[in-house]
């Protein structure tokens, strides 16, 4: 048991994103996922069973340890150290990207933003969940940087203060 969930406030985010991967996936399953600060490790594998590849990264050295040794039964998850604000995957890498309680620890969210926007591929749905409230953006079109920049505009007030 994961004794984790024994505190509100890990078990709110958990279930928060294991029920936006329940609604947002069904039976389908997304090709490449990225779980930016995976810290621990401890969501990466609920995420990975919607992957066929996860990469699970955090700027925590030993983070990334404990992760590695912590899931090391799933084959299906590659871990390794990444700065959010300056990511090395090439645009448009992923399917899926989760990022739980990240963003209020990084000194430039809004360039962490951007490095998201960068990253995914268009998709039709995102989820945010700033620290003081959930915002969800159903979108109908795909979502380019450019509308993932409108979207950011928009929503700015919730997600950076």
């Amino acid at each position: 048991m994961n004794y984790k969930l024994l505190f509100p406030t890990y078990r709110n985010r958990y279930l928060f994103i294991k029920e936006n991967l329940e609604s947002n996936t069904g039976e389908s399953e997304f090709g490449s996922g990225l779980n930016l600060g995976t810290g621990e490790g401890d969501y990466a594998p609920m995420i990975a069973s919607k992957c066929k590849m996860l990469i699970a990264c955090d700027i925590n050295e030993n983070d990334i340890a404990f992760a590695k040794s912590l899931n090391a039964r799933l084959d299906n998850i590659h871990y390794q150290v990444e700065d959010a604000l300056q990511l090395s995957f090439p645009e448009n890498s992923f399917d899926l990207l989760v990022s739980g309680d990240v963003m209020e620890h990084v000194g430039e969210p809004e360039r962490m933003t951007a490095e998201i926007g960068r990253l995914l591929k268009p998709i039709r749905q995102i989820t945010y969940k700033p620290l003081r409230q959930s915002v969800r953006v159903s979108l109908t079109g795909e979502l380019t940087n450019k509308r993932f920049k409108k979207i950011e505009e928009e929503y700015k007030e919730e997600l950076y203060h």
